[in-house]
């Protein structure tokens, strides 16, 4: 979020102090969600958006490649509601889930027992240079 701020020169509110825990190697995992905008900012062009809010960006188009994401280290992709993103009408995220789904292997898939108030199936994939993945 920082780094979005300062890129829109927009002043950030103070961070709740239990959100600056720092985790702890081998003992603790950091979940980044894949970025979304909410609201219909995503049917919008950067050059015809006039008012950026914080934690309302507009779309960053890189984040939605997925080498972006691997060369910041991350690998496994926990995703939910994996067809709702395939089919949006929304390219960048069509394009990130298709990449993931495309070059990434499945590990598993979890159903939902009961689809209520939004719950939907999730699909973890994990990524394997290619040469190195096994047949899925």
């Amino acid at each position: 979020s920082q780094r979005l701020a300062e890129k829109y020169k927009i002043a950030l509110p103070p961070s709740a102090s239990e959100r600056l825990a720092a985790p702890v190697p081998g003992v603790s995992y950091y979940v980044q969600s894949i970025p979304f905008t909410m609201g219909g900012v995503e049917a919008y062009d950067d050059k015809d958006l006039k008012v950026v809010k914080p934690y309302a960006w507009p779309l960053q188009h890189e984040e939605f490649e997925l080498d972006y994401w691997l060369g910041r280290g991350f690998g496994v992709f926990v995703i939910s509601d994996e067809a709702f993103f395939l089919n949006s009408a929304v390219a960048d995220y069509v394009k990130l889930h298709r990449q993931i789904h495309d070059r990434c292997q499945l590990l598993t898939e979890v159903r939902t027992r009961k689809p209520l108030f939004w719950e939907t199936d999730v699909k973890i994939y994990t990524y394997k240079p290619e040469g190195s993945r096994t047949a899925k």
